[in-house]
């Protein structure tokens, strides 16, 4: 349906070419994951090719896929609002795209309950189960949170994003329940509270700054929605783009630690931007990688 995803135009939240090469050097988990989605390792690159990313406007129950002993381990979960995905060529969601997890339908329970932690706003009668469409779609219309417009995303990841086609969205995420032969649990759309980024106020900061090669440097973005679900978009000094998923606490704030990978990250300017998927408030900082200090060796020359 029109709007039941999201997206930020002419961005890109999922990284294709990460996911294919991770899986291409690990045979074992890459036919774990192919498994999953009912195809051949062999056609992992072609498959993949063909997802969309989009953005979750509304908590989402899935299948989700761990890696325990060879295989794919199916845990039935809950994705938060603002979870990036991929959806395949029906529109339904098929890899987290924060872990490369493999996602399938939901197991439909009479009476389910929920374990873990639950994020604000979290509600076990306000959950979306997307039904994929009988047609394969060509081109998706989400809508832009920052500006509440909506615009058409070609399918795959070659496609292209067009220009916006509305003021507002025209439809709002709804559920249709599916009709199981057994009972089902209340499982219903609901419709995404958009925040103004005005009653937003954020603010980011790392600590450290500069941080030594290996060490640990601290985020804390403040200002932002209580309970938001954030997004943290680094781009490095050698090119490299990465996102990281934040929740923000019932204060507005959440902390994230980068531990520097080991040692081996790349010396320079880091750029950092935290966003809130929901609304488009966002706001950034930098921090700097420095090599370790050179250690001297003193020697001491005796003369007789």
């Amino acid at each position: 349906m029109p709007g039941l995803y999201g997206g930020t135009r002419n961005y890109t939240t999922c990284d294709a070419g990460k996911l294919v090469n991770f899986l291409e050097q690990n045979p074992s988990k890459a036919a774990a994951w192919a498994s999953t989605l009912s195809i051949k390792a062999s056609q992992i690159r072609d498959y993949v090719s063909g997802l969309t990313d989009v953005i979750l406007r509304t908590d989402t129950r899935v299948t989700n896929h761990g890696y325990v002993n060879g295989l794919a381990d199916p845990i039935q979960s809950v994705l938060e609002a603002g979870t990036a995905v991929f959806v395949d060529k029906y529109g339904q969601p098929v890899v987290k795209c924060y872990c490369g997890n493999p996602l399938t339908p939901p197991v439909l329970y009479t009476a389910p309950t929920y374990i873990g932690p639950l994020w604000a706003g979290f509600s076990p009668t306000q959950i979306t189960i997307i039904n994929q469409s009988t047609t394969i779609i060509s081109t998706f219309t989400l809508y832009d949170p920052r500006n509440g417009k909506t615009f058409p995303r070609t399918a795959g990841v070659h496609g292209h994003d067009g220009p916006y086609t509305a003021a507002s969205p025209t439809t709002t995420p709804t559920t249709t329940q599916p009709q199981p032969t057994n009972p089902t649990p209340t499982a219903t759309g609901s419709t995404p509270t958009q925040t103004s980024p005005s009653a937003e106020n954020p603010s980011v900061s790392l600590s450290p700054n500069p941080v030594t090669q290996g060490d640990t440097v601290t985020l804390t973005a403040s200002g932002f929605t209580p309970g938001a679900s954030l997004q943290i978009t680094v781009n490095r000094p050698d090119g490299v783009v990465e996102h990281y998923p934040l929740s923000a606490g019932s204060d507005g704030t959440g902390t994230y630690s980068f531990s520097n990978a080991a040692g081996n990250a790349p010396l320079g300017a880091y750029s950092v931007t935290v966003a809130n998927l929901a609304t488009g408030a966002q706001a950034s900082s930098s921090v700097t990688v420095v090599a370790p200090p050179t250690s001297t060796t003193q020697t001491n020359t005796t003369t007789t």
